[in-house]
């Protein structure tokens, strides 16, 4: 069949015999590409705009005998649930012809960036080359798509993620950290962020009256689960920059383990914010996070416009993946923190820091 009037579609990009992308199809050109033999139709646009929209997409569909799937994304606040169905769609349809649009394919080229990349093991440069074919994502979008990869990959990781605790360089060094945490949260109610597997939750909470530990990643958080801890410790899925999740409750100690080296540094702030808000004033901080040694810490593959650092991380799995990871200094700790942080100590480890300070 000739393809000139599907090419002819907004954006679009017949990625091979049974996928295509574009913006939003006339309803002529729905006839066209039932016509083309596509089964399905995911639409990842909104209804709300007769600009970008049909006025009875679902029935146009369903007239051509195509099923249709809406997974509508809000374009100024794409979020995860959203992206989750979609690669749940996307995996449904598997061997099926399937045409993925929205207004203009810049949702779906991101959303199917991240699914080659998270679901299919592509290298980022390939996972994304179809979307930076068509734009360039703005800082929302770049930070979604961030955020997204940061958590696929530590969801990989997590069956392997302790085997950097087990380095025999920084044994000695981990035992004095261990050995520190406990009498740092003696008796305090503690939000922990980030928790990750777990490595220093049960030594961190040794003491204290209650240990709330959250994560956004349900595959590392089921390895910290499945790891002994004291009876004070309770584990809760939660967002790290917004803390909704905890909204009503406040804490008068927070803890945060190898999590600062991940946070963007333009962030930072609005991190620090959003902890701070959810702390009794008075409550002690603890953070601590990897310090960078030559020829044993990964080196940094590229910095980018705004200063942070990427590495490339390989897998046991054979995949790559481009993580975010920034090394602080002392000077920057203590100059974002500012008044907000009283009695601030910041102590060198062999190859860690730590970072304790009172919110005044």
């Amino acid at each position: 069949m000739d393809d000139t009037g599907l090419r002819a579609i907004h954006h679009c990009r017949l990625v091979d015999e049974r996928l295509a992308t574009s913006g939003q199809p006339s309803e002529a050109q729905l006839g066209l590409i039932a016509q083309a033999g596509y089964e399905t139709l995911i639409n990842l646009a909104l209804h709300d705009d007769p600009r970008y929209s049909l006025p009875d997409e679902a029935g146009s569909v369903a007239a051509l005998n195509m099923r249709y799937v809406h997974i509508p994304v809000a374009f100024r606040a794409p979020k995860r649930e959203d992206l989750l169905r979609f690669f749940d769609a996307m995996d449904a349809h598997i061997g099926r012809k399937l045409w993925v649009h929205c207004a203009a394919n810049y949702r779906v080229s991101a959303f199917l960036g991240l699914y080659n990349a998270l679901r299919l093991g592509q290298p980022p440069e390939r996972a994304f080359a179809l979307m930076r074919e068509i734009w360039q994502p703005d800082a929302t979008w770049q930070q979604f798509i961030d955020e997204q990869l940061l958590a696929g990959y530590y969801a990989r990781r997590a069956a392997e993620y302790d085997q950097v605790y087990r380095k025999p360089e920084r044994q000695a060094g981990l035992r004095q950290l261990e050995a520190a945490l406990p009498a740092l949260f003696d008796g305090r109610r503690v939000l922990e962020v980030a928790c990750g597997t777990g490595w220093w939750t049960p030594h961190g909470a040794a003491r204290a009256r209650h240990w709330l530990a959250t994560d956004l990643n349900p595959e590392t958080m089921a390895v910290a689960r499945s790891k002994p801890m004291p009876a004070c410790v309770e584990f809760r899925t939660a967002d790290a920059y917004t803390l909704a999740e905890v909204a009503h409750e406040t804490f008068d100690a927070a803890f945060a383990g190898c999590w600062w080296s991940h946070v963007p540094l333009s962030r930072l702030p609005g991190w620090l914010d959003a902890l701070h808000a959810r702390l009794a004033p008075g409550a002690r901080v603890v953070m601590l996070d990897n310090r960078y040694i030559e020829g044993n810490s990964t080196p940094i593959a590229r910095h980018d416009d705004e200063g942070n650092g990427y590495q490339l991380r390989r897998l046991a799995d054979g995949s790559t993946h481009e993580v975010l990871k920034n090394y602080p200094s002392v000077e920057h700790a203590r100059a974002l923190l500012g008044a907000r942080a009283a009695r601030v100590q910041w102590t060198d480890f062999p190859h860690y820091w730590l970072l304790d300070y009172t919110l005044a």
